[in-house]
């Protein structure tokens, strides 16, 4: 009877013991993988790019640098879990580098995402943390914002506006993961600008999320973003150093108003366009007004102006700072940018 009841108590011990372990190995677990992120996929191409994404909407949408994706149809989509999936690009927002990816597979079914809200776009100097290596190590780095308003030009070509920089880089092919401030709100998600060879870059780029919630909305209702339309439609910068002279312009990367058309943003604002201007731009009258700013940012061409107008969104306003008709003082006018029409 005693070894009946050493026995018994012997096994109960055993099972409390191994339940205990088992316990305090799950609870371990849910603690190891409390910063996990189920919302970050693997985006890979036939292009042999690959990059991260973020699912951001219920019906499978992935958001991702677009230069991922670019000029590929191939595309799959790797979760955190280990499923392989195959993904349909929806379209491309060339102007921020972002693009909006959808999984067929998930059509209807519950999935992990990581919602995007509007924040206040953190200052400078203010510290915040990158996702930066394996989707299921979530490995962390801990980087500062040294600017708020980065301006990057590719090769004169292509110019990207209102980038937070970092003094911190990630992969290339772990770009496309998110950055939080040190509240644990999403602040945006990092591009790369690189050289695709780099293993690392000593700078990271994040496209705020501000940004990528208006990217977002428009891939998703029209397939690409429309470029808004301010209604000036031809401009003359005014290099010329007599020009500069006479005018007593702040720098050479001024413009005059040339044309804009009738009914449009800018004409309801009450921009004017100048008059008299000839051809090679060596004389023109003083009626009119002649850009010297936009949202506080100069241009060196015509080109970047217009990139710049392009890469903001339908009913964005932008604020023109402004000579008129050759009077030094400058006027400030605001524009809200409307639906481009022929």
């Amino acid at each position: 009877m005693k070894r009946t009841i050493i026995l018994l108590l012997t096994f109960f011990t055993i099972t409390l013991t191994f339940a205990s372990g088992t316990f305090a190995a799950e609870k371990k677990t849910q603690t190891r993988n409390t910063n996990s992120a189920p919302y970050l996929v693997r985006v890979e191409t036939d292009c042999e790019l690959t990059s991260l994404g973020m699912l951001i909407m219920n019906g499978g949408y992935v958001i991702t640098p677009a230069e991922t994706v670019e000029g590929t149809q191939d595309i799959k989509i790797k979760t955190t879990s280990g499923g392989r999936f195959n993904a349909k690009l929806i379209g491309i927002d060339k102007y921020n580098n972002l693009a909006l990816l959808r999984i067929p597979a998930f059509y209807g079914k519950k999935i992990n995402i990581m919602p995007l809200k509007e924040i206040q776009t953190p200052s400078k100097g203010a510290k915040i943390r990158l996702f930066s290596e394996k989707m299921n190590n979530n490995t962390q780095n801990f980087v500062n914002i040294i600017e708020t308003n980065e301006r990057v030009t590719i090769d004169k070509e292509e110019y990207y506006f209102g980038m937070l920089k970092t003094d911190g880089g990630v992969k290339y092919e772990n770009t496309g993961a998110p950055a939080f401030n040190e509240k644990g709100d999403l602040i945006g998600m990092t591009v790369y600008f690189g050289e695709k060879n780099k293993a690392y870059e000593n700078i990271a780029y994040i496209v705020p999320v501000n940004t990528m919630i208006k990217s977002a909305n428009e891939l998703k209702l029209y397939g690409r973003k429309r470029e808004p339309f301010s209604g000036i439609t031809k401009i003359t910068q005014l290099t010329k150093k007599f020009m500069i002279e006479k005018l007593n312009l702040p720098n050479d990367t001024c413009y005059v108003i040339e044309k804009i058309k009738n009914n449009s943003p800018a004409n309801n604002a009450g921009l004017r366009k100048g008059i008299g201007l000839s051809k090679n731009g060596y004389s023109f009258g003083l009626q009119g007004d002649i850009i010297v700013s936009i949202d506080g940012l100069t241009f060196d061409s015509e080109k970047e102006l217009f990139y710049y107008i392009n890469s903001k969104f339908i009913e964005d306003i932008i604020n023109l700072r402004l000579i008129r008709n050759g009077i030094q003082e400058m006027i400030t006018i605001p524009v809200k940018l409307g639906v481009k029409y022929e």
